[in-house]
């Protein structure tokens, strides 16, 4: 696609068309500074279509055109005769309407647009346009005025910002401050600066440090809380409140003392009794453990160690085919039992 140049306004200067092949056609024929002197110079200089001046000329279906007017698509024949004659032409800087002075040759007009302050491009930063025909395309100056746009009107353009020191672009910037930590914002409850006027200013992250430790007019509990008082006064008013409620705050802690103290001979009662349980239940296990080795030692042999069950009325427990059982004994950890079924 061909690319033309525009002015400020979106309109097109019609000074050149820069093709893809990155040659230039049409060239504007009012910038020459010695005009065309006859017709016979027109029909060779000059594109049948657009008029433009030719420098890289087209045969088309009999007539010479500039590359930019020949339908796309359409073979055609290069024409170089004219190209040393449009060479020599002086011509003024396509870009005259802007504000550029400069006239030489056509063979420099494309060396001095490279270098030419008034030649648009886009910017470097890749902002684009809000408004125009443009609208949603990266902008474009004049090159003479990209530093001062990167300077002070880039939307990208990185800023510091003044609070937290932090990079953010230009267009972020808003955004940033209203979540920005560092940025000074009025106490909530608008308590002023001791000795000064107007609303004291802290750091977004310290309102809440502000507002438990330092903010007078913030409401705290009363020191006595735990006690029983139930007020919340604004800190600087606590001092005035402590000296008022003396006698009530005393009373207060005397009588939570008076439960406490209750509250821990309850507990100490209740102590003491759990401990005589235990002792009791101690006392208890020690007695059947007494029994139950005074039963294994009956029933052990002094000359092998080992236990043995005596049971008596054998003959009748067979012919009943009763079932009997010994006394508990332990085995290592093991409490056991011994069963005599009544067969034998």
């Amino acid at each position: 696609m061909a690319e033309k140049l525009t002015d400020s306004e979106g309109r097109e200067d019609l000074v050149y068309i820069k093709t893809e092949d990155g040659s230039y056609r049409g060239w504007r024929v009012d910038l020459l500074i010695d005009k065309l002197s006859s017709k016979m110079e027109e029909k060779i200089l000059l594109c049948s279509s657009c008029k433009g001046m030719l420098r890289d000329a087209c045969l088309y279906e009999g007539d010479l055109r500039c590359g930019v007017c020949i339908p796309e698509g359409v073979a055609w024949q290069p024409v170089i005769m004219n190209r040393e004659i449009v060479s020599d032409k002086m011509i003024s800087c396509p870009l005259k309407k802007r504000g550029c002075e400069w006239s030489d040759t056509v063979s420099t007009v494309i060396h001095h647009l490279e270098e030419c302050e008034f030649f648009p491009v886009l910017c470097p930063l890749g902002c684009v346009c809000l408004e125009g025909e443009r609208k949603g395309k990266v902008l474009k100056l004049e090159k003479r005025r990209i530093a001062e746009h990167q300077r002070a009107s880039c939307p990208l353009r990185e800023l510091e910002c003044e609070f937290c020191m932090n990079k953010v672009k230009a267009c972020e910037m808003n955004p940033h401050l209203e979540v920005c930590e560092h940025f000074p914002v009025p106490c909530p409850n608008r308590c002023v600066i001791e000795g000064g006027e107007g609303t004291r200013q802290v750091k977004r992250r310290d309102v809440a440090v502000h507002l438990s430790d330092e903010c007078p007019l913030q409401k705290v509990e009363c020191p006595y809380w735990v006690y029983g008082c139930r007020e919340e006064i604004e800190r600087k008013e606590m001092d005035l409140h402590e000296r008022e409620f003396v006698h009530i705050h005393f009373r207060l802690s005397m009588t939570d003392m008076k439960l406490k103290l209750i509250k821990s001979s309850q507990e100490q009662v209740i102590a003491n009794t759990k401990i005589e349980n235990l002792e009791k239940q101690i006392t208890e296990k020690d007695s059947e453990l007494k029994s139950i080795k005074e039963v294994l030692y009956s029933h052990t042999s002094l000359s092998t160690g080992q236990l043995e069950w005596k049971i008596e009325g054998v003959k009748q427990k067979i012919e009943n085919k009763e079932y009997t059982y010994s006394d508990p004994f332990y085995v290592g950890l093991y409490k056991c039992q011994g069963i005599f079924n009544g067969i034998g």
